[in-house]
């Protein structure tokens, strides 16, 4: 008689057909580790039920997740104890023939959302099943779904401004846990529906974040994709002419400080037409900075772009131009730092330095906090 596996069978093991019972059997004390796992805020075994390549589909549209954007939603909640809890109320399950992957459905009870509905497909990896995906969905009775409809069409910006508000908390943490990844798939998502209000700032600011994301994550041309698509919303924005006049200085200074940035990196021919298109950026943003007073932008840009050219004494002017003490943009004060050590000021740029680590919590901070790292300063514990 050929044995059977009480699992299903790698190819080194046996030939012989998996024992179907026992592998549903696992598949559903799973799923029913992963939702105790998650009503206990137990982070390492709730995400330990993944694959490293899994995507959680949540009931939000904009909730696509790899593995570290779904830590990246969780890990606030878990750390503070707060976990969620939903009970397995119906459970099917369909294995594939080779006993390798699974597919379920399950009816669930949330404390706090009620009725909804899991699904999903399951892989056997590493000994135990897996879930390579996750769909959770909100079940609506078909005699409601018109009322449902009518709050979806009517729904409020505030509702995205909310949603960005918490994307946003949870990117900021996602960074300084060093995971830039999934700080960019938490905010990536929202962009579509602020496109959808062209009389709020929103889609810029979404696209500013990601611009200096990306660029944390060492992706040149993705940031100035990110800035290409800022100036493509305030084409199109309605927002009045003094606000945007005001962001169309954020989009030319980032581009202008991108452009340089990448141009110090270039060698021979390139690097000689790179820094003429970061001259060029720069002349854009100067021409409008001059109209909108905005002297220490201005002066902060001529710092960086003094010192991406090794001219220590012109970036330590620069920066002397800034009044420090009303300047509390931890970007500028990284490149202000840049230019006074480069002048040989490192009693100043040490002083900068320790207001960056000092400085409030926002994107930015991790951001830069990483890159005075690369630098070889590490802030105090």
């Amino acid at each position: 008689m050929v044995p059977r596996c009480p699992v299903p069978c790698d190819a080194s093991e046996s030939t012989a057909p998996f024992d179907r019972a026992t592998a549903e059997r696992d598949v559903r004390r799973e799923l029913d580790d992963l939702n105790d796992a998650a009503a206990h805020a137990d982070e390492a075994r709730y995400l330990a039920h993944f694959t490293r390549d899994a995507v959680f589909l949540g009931t939000d549209a904009t909730e696509r997740w790899d593995l570290a954007a779904l830590q990246a939603y969780a890990h606030p909640r878990f750390s503070q104890g707060h976990g969620w809890t939903f009970h397995a109320e119906r459970r099917a399950v369909v294995l594939a023939d080779d006993g390798r992957t699974a597919w379920f459905d399950e009816d669930l009870r949330g404390e706090r959302l009620g009725p909804a509905r899991g699904s999903g497909v399951m892989q056997w990896q590493q000994g135990r099943w897996l879930i390579a995906q996750y769909n959770l969905a909100l079940t609506i009775p078909n005699e409601r779904f018109d009322d449902v409809r009518t709050l979806l069409d009517s729904r409020p910006a505030g509702d995205v401004r909310a949603r960005h508000k918490q994307a946003y908390q949870a990117a900021t943490e996602a960074v300084a846990r060093g995971d830039v990844r999934a700080a960019i798939t938490l905010l990536s998502p929202l962009v579509a529906e602020a496109k959808a209000l062209p009389g709020e700032d929103l889609e810029f600011w979404l696209d500013n974040e990601l611009t200096w994301l990306r660029w944390a994550d060492g992706d040149a041309d993705g940031a100035r994709g990110e800035v290409e698509h800022a100036r493509t919303a305030l084409d199109h924005s309605l927002l009045p002419a003094d606000a945007l006049r005001t962001l169309r200085l954020h989009e030319r200074w980032d581009r202008a400080y991108l452009a340089m940035d990448s141009a110090r990196r270039a060698r021979g021919a390139e690097r000689a037409r790179a820094l003429t298109g970061a001259d060029r950026a720069r002349a854009d943003y100067d021409e409008l900075a001059r109209v909108a007073g905005d002297h220490d932008g201005a002066a902060v840009l001529g710092a960086f772009f003094a010192w991406a050219r090794g001219e220590g004494r012109a970036a330590g002017l620069e920066a002397r131009k800034v009044d420090v003490t009303h300047d509390d943009d931890l970007q500028d004060l990284y490149v202000l730092a840049l230019a006074l050590d480069s002048a040989g000021d490192h009693d100043g740029a040490g002083q900068l330095r320790a207001r960056i680590c000092a400085g409030r919590g926002y994107l930015m901070k991790p951001i830069i906090v990483r890159a005075l790292e690369a630098d070889g300063h590490r802030c105090s514990p």
